[in-house]
């Protein structure tokens, strides 16, 4: 793969959300401006301005429905669109008083996974509904933060004398979904994700069966983070904070079945390996791209100076692809980096979304107002 020719950039009127890339080429792009109006948009690969749709205030993310079509979730509602910009459907949700919408997932069937969360003046407690594709109500539960305590959170206070001790178990103020991976479904098994923030950033993972809405388990509070399927009903689970940068593998029991002694963005491959790009809260960084191996062992790649980074994409031939700090790097199937693009005024505070391909080469971000489109990075395979 040779470097990459200069991306199309085109500027956003709003801060960007999330992003969707549909197979006929037509980018969908959330977007919020500082009052929470939020918008759908559209554009060509060729940084053309397709479309633009209001949306209602404080829209929350966009999921695939298929190849053409996506689900835009709002406070109380799931909105379909086509990628011509056309509204197809709205299923209106029965949230409770002080309760509203914040992740959601559409299942291969059709009917959908909501995780709700209270309002501030609400209780303190989460919520998991699965609808069907008409959005009646299938099952509903509740998840509750119980105590939470874990030993990397230290206070020092008058009754230990102000020495330095981990703090005592306490009631979670809020209990919110995870910024990372909120709901992941494998088989019949859900696992949903919620953690206190404002808070702590504690958290815990629900496992759940997804036919039935019944509580198969649930994790000791942790600052758990990036999350991912590896297998059926299999779970990479990771933790990062408080002195933690740990990885499991879950299975639909609850079950430990491998730890690794890292943590980042996880690209499972079918051999039982996954890559990894490291992602860890530490500035100057500490980080590499890895290879977690089926044993247990973790084999260490080229160093990642930075920190901001987009979650990455895997070609059909295996290497990784990123864009991290300044640079869209490629990292191959042996761990050797090539630096595809660069831009030395990219400032460090440049925050990009997930990353986005197809099968023609192409590759997509948004960072805060602006979309990047590069075209035809590698050859049509």
């Amino acid at each position: 793969m040779s470097a990459s020719p200069s991306p199309i950039r085109r500027s956003l009127p709003h801060r960007a959300v999330d992003v969707q890339l549909s197979k006929s080429g037509v980018i969908l792009i959330l977007v919020k401006d500082a009052h929470q109006q939020s918008q759908l948009l559209g554009y060509s690969l060729r940084g053309e301005h397709l479309f633009q749709h209001n949306l209602p205030d404080n829209s929350i993310g966009i999921q695939s429905a298929s190849e053409e079509e996506v689900w835009v979730g709002t406070p109380n509602s799931l909105e379909r669109f086509n990628s011509k910009g056309e509204h197809l459907q709205a299923i209106v949700l029965l949230c409770e008083e002080n309760e509203q919408l914040d992740a959601f997932l559409p299942t291969p069937d059709g009917e959908f996974i909501c995780a709700l969360q209270a309002l501030p003046d609400g209780e303190v407690r989460g919520r998991v509904l699965r609808l069907d594709a008409d959005g009646s109500e299938h099952w509903s539960l509740d998840l509750y933060p119980y105590d939470l305590a874990y030993g990397g959170v230290i206070q020092a206070s008058r009754d230990s004398g102000w020495e330095i001790r981990p703090k005592p178990a306490w009631e979670a103020r809020s209990w919110t979904t995870a910024c990372q991976q909120p709901l992941l479904l494998s088989g019949n098994c859900l696992i949903a994700a919620y953690e206190e923030m404002p808070g702590s950033g504690l958290g815990r993972i629900y496992g759940i069966e997804a036919a039935t809405g019944r509580l198969r388990w649930s994790t000791k509070p942790r600052p758990y983070s990036n999350k991912a399927v590896a297998g059926h009903e299999r779970f990479l689970i990771g933790s990062q904070g408080y002195g933690a940068f740990e990885t499991w593998l879950y299975n639909a029991r609850g079950e430990i079945l491998q730890h690794w002694p890292s943590h980042g963005y996880y690209l499972p491959l079918e051999n039982g390996e996954i890559r990894v790009v490291e992602m860890e809260n530490r500035v100057p960084s500490r980080s590499h791209v890895v290879i977690f191996k089926p044993d247990g062992t973790v084999t260490k790649g080229p160093h990642l100076p930075g920190y901001y980074t987009t979650y990455p994409v895997l070609d059909e031939e295996n290497n990784i692809i990123f864009w991290r700090g300044q640079e869209l790097l490629l990292i191959d199937k042996d761990l050797n980096k090539q630096v595809l693009y660069t831009d030395p005024n990219v400032p460090d505070s440049f925050f990009p979304s997930r990353l986005l391909s197809n099968q023609e080469g192409n590759f997509v971000f948004a960072a805060q107002e602006e979309l990047w489109i590069f075209e035809q990075l590698h050859g049509k395979r």
